[in-house]
């Protein structure tokens, strides 16, 4: 109907036409934006990519394009149902003569996440805490890990999760890891790194003046307190990749990034990386994927689990009970409306090595200690060593 046909195509008649190298960079779009799930995001890799918009030619011979996609540009081709086979008009949308350039499904996936993500819709909370990582990391085998989040009344839960998961591809070995403590890992392998300036350097082979210390000290330090606020612009300017292995976490540190925030100058080429090690391992609690220290703790600091310090407080309430001889655990269980097993495992729990009692107490217990945990250990240990080593081992993933 005349004006200028979307990126992907070009007039045919009464019709449009694919034009097929255009139509790739449209599909690659939305590949895009349904593993970042943010626009943001997507015009950030393309321009770090050079992938700009073709130049094309108007009806009146001028030519156009050729420059950086603009999140308005990505807005509107994700928005856009020419490239499912329609044609807009008004309110309605009816089936057109031309050929989609993606699929319905690949369509209907898109809107469903756009609709999640309007723009002046969504809670400051929700925009601070957007996923760090999005789109840097994988697997040990290579696969894409993607941010995804589900929400439990009114918290939400972020995670970064196997690509084949998130596209409904069923998987024993796919990765689901809470995206808080590998976040954390990560930004602390970072801050780490940048504390040790000197060292740094020498693994990068970039020779050091004795003139330039102070200066590249007081760089390297505020390089580490931004790292540590986790500034997105510089943490996504510093990772190329974080690898997550079953044993160990692998940050690829682009080394020109680096160099620059220790205000030093290099030859290494921009897509030279140096290849940092965070000793950590995969462990599961329950049905729950987490990312722990080697000693079994939790990587992220959180808030004291409630409900193992109400059975510990329960536990010390019935001991003190049963001690005066105010009442037999039969008596107690009825009293309590539970069984007599169930009595004597919760009693045990008084006995506790005080220093995994400060621990819960603290937040600091390892990850594969939960209430759960605490309640059904129907063989805990009368030693308080054994009682450590029974709770700091977690079955490692293989």
């Amino acid at each position: 109907m005349g004006g200028v046909p979307p990126l992907g195509y070009r007039p045919d008649g009464r019709t449009l036409e694919i034009v097929e190298p255009h139509a790739n960079i449209v599909r690659d779009i939305y590949r895009r934006y349904l593993d970042l799930g943010n626009v943001r995001l997507v015009v950030d890799q393309l321009t770090a990519e050079r992938i700009h918009t073709p130049v094309r030619r108007m009806a009146n011979g001028r030519d156009f394009g050729g420059c950086a996609f603009s999140r308005g540009q990505i807005y509107a081709i994700l928005k856009n149902p020419i490239y499912v086979g329609d044609i807009p008009h008004r309110d309605q949308r009816h089936k057109g003569l031309h050929k989609a350039i993606i699929g319905q499904d690949v369509w209907d996936a898109t809107q469903t996440m756009l609709a999640g993500h309007v723009p002046g819709l969504r809670r400051a909370v929700n925009t601070a805490s957007g996923s760090l990582l999005a789109g840097l990391i994988v697997d040990d085998a290579g696969e894409k890990l993607i941010a995804a989040h589900a929400c439990k009344g009114k918290v939400r839960y972020r995670y970064y999760v196997s690509h084949s998961t998130h596209h409904g591809v069923s998987d024993s070995k796919a990765l689901r890891i809470p995206a808080r403590e590998i976040e954390t890992a990560t930004v602390e392998a970072l801050a780490a790194a940048f504390d040790d300036p000197i060292a740094l350097m020498a693994r990068a082979s970039i020779p050091l003046a004795p003139a330039d210390l102070a200066r590249v000290f007081g760089a390297a330090c505020t390089a580490a307190a931004a790292i540590r606020c986790r500034d997105p612009e510089m943490l996504r300017a510093l990772v190329a990749k974080v690898i997550v292995h079953p044993t160990m976490l692998q940050i690829e540190l682009v080394t020109a990034a680096m160099a620059k925030h220790l205000s030093v100058a290099t030859s290494a080429e921009d897509e030279a990386t140096l290849l940092l090690t965070c000793p950590t391992r995969l462990t599961r609690t329950g049905h729950r994927l987490r990312i722990v220290q080697n000693d079994g703790r939790a990587i992220a600091a959180a808030p004291p689990d409630a409900s193992m310090i109400k059975l510990l407080v329960k536990a010390q309430r019935w001991w003190t009970q049963l001690q005066r001889g105010e009442i037999t655990v039969q008596e107690l269980a009825q009293a309590e409306g539970v069984v007599k097993s169930y009595v004597t495992r919760i009693v045990r729990l008084a006995f506790l090595a005080p220093s995994i009692i400060d621990d819960v107490l603290a937040g600091r217990q390892p990850a594969t200690l939960d209430a759960r945990r605490l309640a059904f250990t129907a063989d805990l240990p009368t030693s308080w060593t054994e009682q450590l080593r029974h709770f700091e081992v977690g079955r490692q993933i293989s």
